[in-house]
């Protein structure tokens, strides 16, 4: 009976573990939703695991939290990454990262990148951005950036002749985060037009980030 009981956890255990390790990154791959039904067991983890470290994606043998979350879409001629922080701390710093590639059967120099907008959680405050990628032609420190007063959604806007993909393109957004507060609006998404790529009614990938007490997190913020 000991044997069996002791089989039963040991199983349990891996499960558990498995569960929790596949909501992070790796396991949002693909996916352009929110993924807010996975929200409770998530938060759960983030409780009783630690935070995973470089080592466990090199070594994936214990159950940890992943507190990252990516998606990925294909449109047009290009492929679109968005990697987020499932929660931050009140007032503290947030990312969230936009990634553009050029598919490699895309046609060569006539693949452009025309803008790019992001809308951060309810309550964020923008900071700024940081751009990567582009060759070594085009130099975006510092590129201005749009803010809608009513919905905080920022736009980095190319010039008329677009931006060729000679490199990917890696921007980071970076808020300030609001207040905790209960049933608070953590919903985000991002969007990009060039071209090929058909017109957006809305977000072509989007997220969720939970704003949490210090008390409450796992490891601190992202």
């Amino acid at each position: 009976m000991m044997r069996r009981c002791a089989s039963i956890l040991a199983a349990v255990t891996i499960g558990v573990g498995g569960l929790m390790i596949g909501t992070g990154a790796a396991g949002a791959e693909g996916s352009s939703g929110s993924g807010s039904g996975d929200l409770l067991p998530d938060k759960i983890g983030q409780q009783l695991l630690r935070e995973c470290d470089t080592r466990d994606y090199m070594f994936p043998l214990f159950p940890c939290w992943e507190p990252w979350v990516s998606a990925r879409t294909e449109i047009g001629d290009f492929t679109m990454r968005y990697q987020s922080p499932k929660s931050v701390a009140p007032q503290s710093r947030a990312a969230y990262i936009v990634t553009i590639a050029r598919n490699s059967e895309s046609g060569g120099d006539e693949a452009l990148v025309t803008s790019i907008t992001h809308q951060p959680p309810k309550g964020f405050k923008f900071s700024k951005t940081e751009i990567y990628g582009l060759g070594f032609e085009i130099q975006l420190s510092g590129w201005p950036a749009t803010t809608d007063p009513a919905t905080g959604a920022v736009t980095l806007t190319a010039p008329p002749e677009g931006w060729p993909m000679v490199d990917d393109i890696r921007i980071e957004f970076l808020y300030t985060a609001g207040d905790a507060q209960d049933g608070a609006d953590g919903d985000h998404g991002a969007k990009f037009t060039g071209t090929g790529v058909p017109p957006a009614d809305g977000w072509q990938l989007t997220g969720h980030t939970r704003v949490e007490t210090v008390s409450s997190l796992n490891g601190g913020s992202s």
